[in-house]
């Protein structure tokens, strides 16, 4: 194990413990001897990753062949069966190594994060006399010193490596953070929850959700969209309905509900009648009560969009300004209401004629 995280190895064949309680592996199809202090701390100790040959040498100097088998003396003394070079290696344990380089943990925070986010990474050690690097694992320029930061502008995991060097010597770990994008919404994800910055915008804060492992999926549901292509500004339309889940005791006064799609997102607040508008725009939920109760219920939702400009939302889902007829596409749209992600995924066809108009259809 790595510190906090997984580290990796390929191929691990012997293995030894010195006195200190660290353990040292042989490598064998990395070419590297590794050592896992009595921390946790997976570092390089001699070797470099996929770099096969045989030289002596310091840290990432040397070189091995399939190292198989390992041992450590009371001495300090390692011996290595270098098998692919069929050679015996001798190198000393973590302790020859000068104190200075030794790494005792390695930190990101917050992991996982989003897209955009900061991330801060920090080496605890004596790291005296020695400088100091980081590879982020994205292309991006290396970072110095023992604290840094870095926000990562893609999605995925990340191996980042923090080299200690004195000039001759030379010690490294990792640590795996993973990246993710925003689930609502698009564009950056600074906040490190599941929604994105313009959405968190939008909606004026981050919303609390009881879903947010497992989003509804929205059966049912309809959509029609049409576009205009010669009169390309605030021309378009877009109508979706559907049902909604409404939970026990609901109040639909004040209440919240958004909707998303491709870059599109628009928040409404709810009036007592479970309607609201916007511009041209309006959303309404019938929401049932009695006695000005309302009983957990599944209820009808409809969203008009009129004289918006939506070419650009929906090109993605292949709305496109182009001469086509009844290609299928599926478009799909995301609703925040009543503390719940609702997901619908919509299969319809599309038809338009370019440079005039574009409409879905069943």
């Amino acid at each position: 194990m790595g510190w906090e995280v997984p580290a990796t190895f390929y191929g691990p064949q012997g293995v030894a413990v010195d006195s200190s309680g660290n353990v040292y592996v042989a490598d064998a199809y990395n070419n590297t001897i590794r050592l896992i202090t009595s921390a946790g701390v997976v570092t390089t100790l001699s070797g470099a990753a996929g770099m096969l040959g045989s030289a002596d040498g310091v840290g990432i100097a040397a070189r091995f062949n399939g190292p198989n088998s390992i041992a450590v003396a009371s001495s300090g003394n390692v011996y290595v069966a270098d098998t692919g070079n069929n050679t015996i290696r001798l190198g000393q344990t973590s302790s020859a190594l000068p104190p200075s380089l030794g790494i005792t943990s390695l930190t990101a925070t917050p992991n996982p994060a989003g897209i955009g986010q900061i991330v801060q990474f920090v080496a605890a050690a004596s790291l005296t006399n020695t400088t100091i690097s980081w590879n982020f694992g994205d292309g991006s320029a290396a970072g110095m010193g023992a604290t840094v930061t870095h926000a990562f502008a893609g999605s995925g995991i990340f191996t980042v490596t923090i080299m200690a060097t004195n000039g001759t010597q030379t010690a490294s770990t990792t640590v795996s953070v993973s990246v993710s994008g925003p689930l609502v919404g698009t564009g950056t994800n600074s906040s490190g929850s599941i929604f994105s910055d313009s959405f968190i915008a939008a909606y004026g804060s981050i919303p609390m959700l009881t879903n947010a492992a497992n989003p509804d999926n929205l059966a049912g549901v309809k959509i029609t969209a049409k576009l205009n292509f010669a009169k390309p500004i605030n021309n378009d339309s877009f109508v979706m309905g559907g049902q909604l889940s409404i939970p026990d005791a609901f109040v639909s006064n004040g209440a919240k509900l958004a909707l998303i799609f491709g870059n599109f997102i628009e928040v409404f607040t709810l009036d007592q009648q479970g309607k609201a508008k916007s511009g041209n725009d309006q959303v309404s939920v019938a929401i049932k009560s009695k006695k000005g109760v309302v009983a957990a219920q599944t209820s009808k939702f409809s969203f008009k969009l009129n004289k918006d400009s939506l070419q650009a939302q929906l090109a993605p889902f292949g709305l496109a300004n182009q001469t086509i007829s009844k290609a299928p596409v599926t478009i799909s749209a995301q609703i925040v209401f009543a503390n719940a992600l609702n997901i619908a995924s919509v299969s319809e066809h599309y038809s338009a004629k370019q440079g005039k108009t574009g409409n879905t259809s069943k």
